[in-house]
């Protein structure tokens, strides 16, 4: 889109693509503009915090519903989704995809 974060039609436009409402899509970020963008599009937000923004943040900081200090810390976050997750419930088929 001609939109950057935090806007977030990138990714409403990401959502539609998959065939998914916003509040079934969990955005994660290491950026306060991904968990503003996050929040703009009604999607849960997670901070990657071993990215490469801010030193010592707390979900708090950044009003995100998660934060994460490795990739698979993650997987629990799913997990706890679950319920409103279709694509982990059901599984994810990207044969519409392009």
């Amino acid at each position: 889109t001609a939109h950057s974060k935090p806007h977030p039609l990138p990714l409403i436009y990401a959502a539609q693509r998959m065939q998914l409402s916003c509040a079934q899509c969990i955005y994660v970020g290491d950026d306060l503009r991904d968990i503003q963008a996050g929040h703009a599009a009604g999607m849960r937000t997670v901070i990657a915090a071993y990215g490469y923004g801010e030193d010592a943040i707390t979900a708090q900081d950044w009003g995100a519903d998660f934060l994460i200090t490795e990739p698979l810390a993650l997987l629990p976050v799913l997990a706890s989704c679950v319920d409103y997750l279709p694509v982990i419930s059901a599984g994810f088929d990207n044969t519409h995809h392009n």
